[in-house]
């Protein structure tokens, strides 16, 4: 008898005080396949009782139900459910809740703003492990982190780097793991844990988020920002064909 490889379905809860909203992500997942939404929530107390009751793998998110903030309900469930996914879908940014809400636990950010497509786009990568940051938000983060740098330091010269570093941003810049970094460079874990900090160092880079974009500088951008380690940049703004969830 022949047996067919069928990958299980992701429980998903969903958070927004805005039923049209629910209603919209709703319809993404089921466009998508391969998720059930199994409790939809309108305020943190409700979030906080369908995490620990429904057993998600995800979590969809605003920042502010019923006009309180879940930033600490969302450091919370963390706490209590590590293995749940989360995915803020807000229309709030300004740095100190978007701080906030990477502390927390947070493995994505994205605005409301975003296309249809985008969310989609940014659900899967959640739900397969990865972190997502807007990339509105990313070039505002960027921009405050320039502007708070000696001009100076716009003007070192960059450090030369031989063709393993080089391979090493690369794979940073992709959002690859340690671990997955070790495989491909044939390393121990802990040797590429030593070996990132130390390219990292010489860049003069805190962060592996701030890979990409410091690869994509005509001059070297020294940065550092507290909670940013494992984020890699959203997908792009405006895909053609898709209009705004909201």
């Amino acid at each position: 008898m022949m047996r067919t490889n069928v990958q299980p379905r992701l429980k998903v809860v969903l958070a927004d005080d805005q039923p049209v909203v629910r209603l919209g992500i709703r319809s993404i997942l089921s466009r998508e396949g391969g998720f059930d939404v199994v409790g939809d929530a309108s305020s943190w107390e409700e979030l906080m009782f369908l995490s620990d009751t429904r057993g998600p793998h995800l979590v969809i998110t605003e920042l502010r139900l019923q006009k309180k903030d879940v930033v600490d309900a969302i450091k919370e469930l963390r706490r209590r459910r590590p293995e749940i996914r989360v995915l803020a879908f807000t229309s709030l940014f300004d740095e100190s809740v978007f701080l906030r809400a990477i502390d927390a636990g947070v493995n994505g950010y994205l605005l409301k703003r975003a296309h249809a497509a985008e969310l989609a786009e940014t659900i899967r990568n959640v739900a397969q492990g990865g972190t997502v940051i807007d990339p509105v938000i990313a070039g505002r983060i960027l921009e405050i982190v320039r502007q708070r740098q000696p001009a100076e330091c716009l003007a070192n010269e960059a450090p030369q780097l031989s063709p393993r570093d080089s391979a090493l941003l690369g794979l940073l810049a992709e959002g690859r793991s340690n671990r997955e970094i070790a495989l491909e460079l044939h390393l121990a874990e802990q040797t590429v844990k030593n070996y990132v900090s130390h390219v990292l160092h010489r860049l003069g880079i805190s962060k592996r988020v701030l890979v990409m974009p410091y690869l994509e500088q005509p001059a070297p951008v020294p940065v550092a920002i507290r909670g940013l380690d494992s984020f890699t940049f959203g997908p792009r703004a405006g895909r053609a064909g898709s209009a705004p969830l909201t």
